[in-house]
């Protein structure tokens, strides 16, 4: 569904901060938050964005905000994001993340997440978790 918005009525920055930083907080597999959300607000990068964006190419030039989510590569269980998650900002010790390797090791492995690809297609997957906040 293509939306037309109201070009006068802007959502405030408070409102926004908030919708960012729930959709930042939203659940996701391991808890390793996969994506990262890039705010467009240039009237000349949507016009660049419009063939690419077919289901929003007329709220788009609208919207009072436009956000893309974009997906993380490369999410390993022994990539530096990932272990940056779970020791610094959830704060589980080195010492119990690696004492999880073969647990993170057999939950790839059944997922067959053995391929740049596969792993790209879980991040992406997991922003839907994000968009729909």
């Amino acid at each position: 569904m293509n939306i037309d918005f109201d070009p006068t009525r802007k959502i405030s920055e408070e409102d926004f901060n908030f919708i960012l930083e729930a959709g930042r907080l939203s659940p996701s597999s391991g808890g390793n938050e996969p994506w990262k959300f890039l705010v467009v607000q240039s009237e000349e990068f949507r016009e660049v964005l419009t063939p690419f964006v077919s289901g929003a190419t007329r709220s788009l030039p609208t919207a009072s905000h436009f956000v893309l989510i974009l997906a993380r590569r490369g999410l390993t269980f022994d990539s530096p994001y990932v272990i940056k998650q779970q020791t610094e900002i959830k704060g589980m010790p080195i010492e119990v993340y690696r004492s999880l390797k073969s647990a993170y090791v057999q939950f790839y492995d059944e997922l067959h997440l053995n391929t740049e690809r596969a792993l790209l297609d879980w991040s992406s997957k997991q922003t839907y978790l994000a968009m729909g906040i």
